[in-house]
């Protein structure tokens, strides 16, 4: 039996979980934004300050998912 304990662990994980996906969307939006004309092979991915945002992006997500204590500022619990 889940005890309320469980249940608020549970919650915050899934909260954690739909921050990644919306960093997930967020890359995918990017390259179908970005080759709507051109093809990902003609196109390419020359553009330094975006491919640092991208990565910005996703070391901030992983940093606020996995650094400790962010279970309690942010109620953020890490993916296993």
């Amino acid at each position: 039996m889940k005890t309320y304990r469980d249940r608020k662990t549970l919650e915050y994980t899934c909260h954690t979980a739909f921050f990644v996906s919306i960093v997930v969307v967020q890359w995918a939006d990017l390259i179908i934004c970005k080759t709507r004309r051109n093809s990902i092979l003609h196109q390419g991915m020359r553009n330094w300050a975006l491919n640092f945002g991208l990565i910005f992006e996703t070391a901030l997500a992983a940093f606020l998912s996995y650094t400790p204590g962010m279970d309690k500022g942010l109620r953020m619990f890490p993916l296993k």
